[in-house]
């Protein structure tokens, strides 16, 4: 794979933006049916708004793989990564993608990161009020 496109991060600029104050954490959980749940915290237009937290739902692909701490990024999407900031992205020509369809989903947070490989992304509920984003997906997910 050429460098220049190992590289290449596309953020998913349809959904609302992470946070970037240096706090922000989200929080994740899947089950059997091939779905996993990400919560994160929406970056804010000014202190006094509340909190609010996006809820995503990920369908993950037939042979998914879910990891924390960045272990499938190499270098370059490293770099890349830290340019563009905090936010959902796609790891455009990811040698972990195989099958027609499927995305490298990467879940970059100032205190946490979570990559899979998916076939779909879908924003499903904003939150406000909650106390993280687990409190925040927990009330989403028992409703």
């Amino acid at each position: 794979m050429h460098a220049n496109h190992s590289a290449h991060i596309q953020l998913l600029a349809d959904l609302p933006p992470v946070v970037d104050d240096g706090f922000g954490n989200l929080a994740f959980c899947s089950a059997d049916d091939g779905v996993l749940w990400l919560c994160y915290e929406v970056r804010r237009d000014f202190l006094s708004a509340p909190r609010q937290f996006n809820v995503l739902r990920v369908t993950l692909a037939e042979e998914p793989f879910i990891a924390t701490g960045g272990q499938y990024l190499n270098d370059l999407q490293w770099e890349s990564l830290r340019k563009a900031g905090f936010g959902i992205y796609r790891v455009e020509g990811s040698e972990l993608v195989e099958g027609e369809g499927e995305l490298h989903l990467v879940c970059y947070t100032p205190k946490q990161i979570v990559e899979c490989c998916a076939l779909q992304v879908t924003s499903e509920q904003q939150c406000f009020h909650a106390a993280s984003p687990y409190q925040a997906l927990v009330s989403f997910l028992a409703s």
